[in-house]
């Protein structure tokens, strides 16, 4: 006789406990965050914040969110570095992932599509340079080196 079961990791298990006990309160941060941003010629939504801040809900961190700061991160050592001009820097990235088989209800497996960076700079630096900028710090970006790497997953099941 066959047994299934669905894993879920923390991730999961987390937004699906947002979604069925905090949505309300969620859709409230969402709303506060928003309402600290304008909206630049781009249609992205800016912060006034000069460092990258750190936004947390619950106490914890979307896991997505990483990515971004980890980025931005490489991105602010290089430059000051190499001390290049830059007067503003910011970054969009979107992430597309699916439920899948019993979670999203679909019976295929989920999917995840590549991580989508888009900077945006302000600088004084030629093209060339600017370009050297976003190349350093991608490949300086631990999660974004991670996500490149293909791997193997192995899963053990051991009855108890």
């Amino acid at each position: 006789m066959s047994e299934h079961f669905t894993f879920r990791d923390d991730c999961e298990i987390r937004l699906q406990d947002i979604m069925d006990h905090h949505h309300e309160e969620a859709l409230t941060r969402v709303a506060s965050l928003l309402s600290e941003t304008t909206e630049d010629e781009n249609g992205c939504w800016v912060t006034s914040t000069i460092n990258r801040p750190k936004i947390r809900f619950r106490g914890r961190q979307v896991a997505a969110a990483r990515f971004s700061f980890c980025f931005m991160t490489q991105f602010g050592r290089f430059v000051k570095i190499l001390n290049l001009d830059l007067n503003h820097y910011r970054n969009l990235q979107d992430s597309h992932f699916s439920l899948g088989g019993v979670s999203g209800g679909t019976g295929e497996a989920d999917r995840a599509d590549p991580l989508e960076t888009h900077v945006y700079l302000e600088t004084g630096e030629s093209d060339v340079t600017a370009r050297e900028m976003l190349n350093i710090s991608e490949q300086t970006c631990f999660l974004h080196a991670f996500c490149k790497t293909d791997l193997k997953t192995t899963l053990r099941i051991q009855r108890l």
